[in-house]
């Protein structure tokens, strides 16, 4: 059974690349990704208030 290589370039990064540093990558991505995410609903959120409060304030004004 012969194994069939998609890519040389993969092989040759794979190569230089040490194993331990895989789960490194792997978790410094995923903590990005989620802190992007909570903090792009975070911003959503406040600046969802903030219109709110916003509105509440000149509607609390004209009366």
């Amino acid at each position: 059974m012969s194994i069939v290589l998609l890519n040389p370039g993969i092989v040759r990064i794979s190569g230089k690349l040490p194993l331990q540093s895989v789960p490194v990558v792997s978790f410094v991505v995923q903590i990005t990704a989620s802190v992007g995410i909570v903090g792009y609903f975070w911003f959503q959120n406040w600046q969802q208030a903030v219109n709110q409060l916003a509105s509440q304030s000149i509607l609390d004004f004209r009366f």
